[in-house]
This record gives structure tokens, C-alpha cells and sequence, in this order.
């Protein structure tokens, strides 16, 4: 509740400031969580439904009746725990034609494994196509790195550095007139990294980042990116480019 109060405050600040810009992000995403819980209590109880009490999940099934109408209305299409998309979830999003954006605090999952070889050839093909591919990350030698890191007992710096040494190899094998078309951009000092985003112009997965939890623990929200839900997300996102973040220098050696 605490964290709804939170959120209603920010909601009422300036359009222009922080606060509306994080805060109508964390509205999208949050929606996640939210949807999550209420079906939980309302079809499960919270513990689970047994024999003896088929009437009242009943009764509870038409009240989440309710909030799966209400879910679609906005254009959301699943939600599960972050953990459980499968690496060819993830690479589906990479089949972009038009946009291609994702936001997060290193990315380093991007540029590892089955993944790595299927982002690298996503933003090649989009860039050379002209179009836009939007990535966020946390700066690399940020105070706000260290902060998250130490509270996470993660070393952001490192996959940080290596997600830009990928986009660096990227960057430099485009052709010059294009390379402004891969837009990399390292949030600010005073924008610690709201949401995790990723997604085209079709479909978007979004989540909330809690202060300490693990990211790969809490839900995420598969949209319509062109539903209000998705609208609403894509918004906030131009905001926090906009405003609250600034370019990174792709030419490393």
C-alpha cells in the first residue's frame, strides 16, 4: 500500500518532473504485479483451491472474470515471473521491422549466449534498414551503478562494459551515415533504472525493478505495443530519454 501511496504522489507532480516521468512508467509496469496478486487471492485465496471449496473459487472465478476483461482491455497478453521467459521469448522481440527498444540496468544478457548472435544481427539489419534501435542502460562508472550493484551483489560495472564493448563492435562495422540510428543511452545520476523494458513495435515485456530483489524474481507484463497499456509504456519511455538520460560514446577502442 505504501508503495501505491508512493506512486499516487508521483502521479500528481509536474508532468515535467521526474517523478511523473518514473512514476507513469512504474503505473505500466507495475500493472504486472498487481494483476498477478489480485488473481491470486481472488481464484486461489492465496493458498490454493481444494475439494470442499469449489463454491467459493467459483464465486472467485467470476470476480477474475472481471480483471482478465479488464486486462485485455488494456492490452495486456500474459504475465509469469520474469525467470520463466525462455531465451526464445526473448529472441522473438528481436524480430522487429520497424522499432526495437529495451531498457535495462546492463543488458549483458543481450550479448551472452544463444542471445548475443541474434541481437547483434537485429540491430545490424534495423540500423542499415534506417530505423531506430533504442537501448538504456545504467552509465558504466556511475555513482548509481555502484549503489545498485552493492545492493544487489552484482557487479554492474563489469556488464555494463561488456554490453558497450558488443554495441562498440556493432557501431564501428555500420556505415558512418547511419550510426546515429543506434541509440545508446546511459541514464543520469538522479534516475535510478525504473522498469525493465523490451520489445518492437508489436509486442513489449515490461517489469518493475524492486530496490534489492532480484530481477529475474519479480512478474513481468507481455503487451500490445500499440494497445493503451503499450501507448502508456512507449510514452514514458521517450520521457525518460528525453529528460532523464544522455548518449554514450560508442566509439571505444
Amino acid at each position: 500500500m505504501g508503495g501505491l501511496v508512493a506512486l499516487g504522489v508521483a502521479l500528481m507532480t509536474d508532468r515535467e518532473g521526474l517523478g511523473y516521468t518514473v512514476g507513469t512508467g512504474v503505473v505500466a509496469s507495475l500493472f504486472a504485479s498487481v494483476y498477478v496478486l489480485a488473481v491470486g487471492e481472488y481464484l486461489l485465496g492465496g493458498t490454493g483451491v481444494d475439494i470442499e471449496r469449489l463454491e467459493e473459487a467459483a464465486e472467485r472465478l467470476e470476480r477474475g472474470a472481471v480483471l482478465l476483461e479488464h486486462a485485455r482491455e488494456h492490452g495486456a497478453l500474459a504475465v509469469k515471473p520474469k525467470s520463466r521467459y525462455a531465451p526464445d521469448e526473448w529472441i522473438a522481440l528481436l524480430d522487429a521491422r520497424e522499432d526495437l527498444y529495451i531498457v535495462g540496468h546492463a543488458l549483458h544478457k543481450w550479448c551472452r549466449d544463444d542471445v548475443r548472435g541474434p541481437f547483434v544481427a537485429a540491430v545490424e539489419r534495423l540500423v542499415r534498414a534506417g530505423k531506430r534501435v533504442q537501448l538504456v542502460i545504467l552509465p558504466l562508472d556511475g555513482e548509481v551503478t555502484r549503489r545498485i550493484g552493492e545492493q544487489r551483489g552484482k557487479d554492474y560495472h563489469r556488464r555494463v562494459e561488456e554490453t558497450l564493448d558488443t554495441l562498440a563492435a556493432v557501431y564501428r562495422a555500420l556505415p558512418e551515415r547511419k550510426r546515429a540510428l543506434l541509440d545508446v543511452r546511459q541514464l543520469c545520476e538522479e534516475a535510478p533504472m525504473p522498469y525493465m523494458l523490451a520489445g518492437n513495435e508489436d509486442v513489449l515485456v515490461t517489469a518493475p525493478y524492486p530496490i534489492a530483489a532480484d530481477s529475474d524474481t519479480i512478474f513481468a507484463l507481455t503487451v500490445d505495443a500499440k494497445g493503451p497499456l503499450g501507448a502508456a509504456i512507449l510514452d514514458d519511455l521517450k520521457r525518460l530519454v528525453a529528460s532523464y538520460s544522455e548518449p554514450v560514446d560508442l566509439n571505444r577502442s
